[in-house]
């Protein structure tokens, strides 16, 4: 039981390490070309295939936190103190089509991953959740499509492969989601 809880934490760690490398990088030198059916389509129907907004860069220092931890009332606050008061959607077009961004997408399934994990870990059923299996699989597509490629040094090459993630990272400026989003749930009131 010890041994498969320590898997977990693995899995849960990386996982979280790989979604924070994910929201550090910086969009790719190649383009994304997404299939031109999917473009056409949206297009079509009044809708961008990507919410453009300007994300300007800024340094980030990485570190091990006290925030956000799995369990507890604090925790549980923090993490849905994440996620904006519309849940991340945004309403496009003529019909105004709902939409969520994929940030926030992102963001709600790690809350459900640390809520399933903390469950289970107080003997709770968690890993019957279709939800949990569905955002673990959408992390790690997320993380594949759009991994980090930065060089991390190796503490200790003969131990469990820690890396040393303490240089500042150029990241992309979140806040400026946030503020977009709270521009828009103003102009809709």
């Amino acid at each position: 039981m010890v041994f498969a809880k320590g898997i977990c934490t693995s899995i849960l760690a990386f996982t979280l390490l790989g979604v924070v490398l994910l929201f550090s990088s910086q969009k790719a030198s190649l383009p994304f070309n997404p299939p031109a059916s999917i473009i056409s389509r949206l297009t079509s129907l009044g809708y961008a295939y990507e919410w453009d907004i300007n994300l300007p860069l800024v340094l980030m220092d990485f570190q091990n936190t006290v925030n956000y931890q799995l369990n507890g009332s604090v925790a549980d606050a923090q993490w849905e103190a994440m996620m904006p008061q519309n849940d991340g959607l945004i309403y496009l077009g003529p019909e105004k089509q709902p939409f969520m961004l994929s940030v926030f997408h992102q963001l709600r399934c790690l809350d459900i991953m640390r809520r399933a994990y903390t469950d289970g870990a107080a003997g709770g059923d968690s890993h019957k959740s279709p939800l949990a299996r569905h955002c673990l699989n959408y992390i790690r597509q997320m993380v594949y499509c759009r991994g980090d490629l930065r060089l991390e040094r190796v503490v200790d090459p003969n131990g469990p492969h820690a890396v040393q993630v303490r240089d500042p990272q150029t990241c992309r400026d979140w806040r400026a989601v946030y503020s977009k989003l709270a521009d828009l749930e103003e102009r809709d009131r």
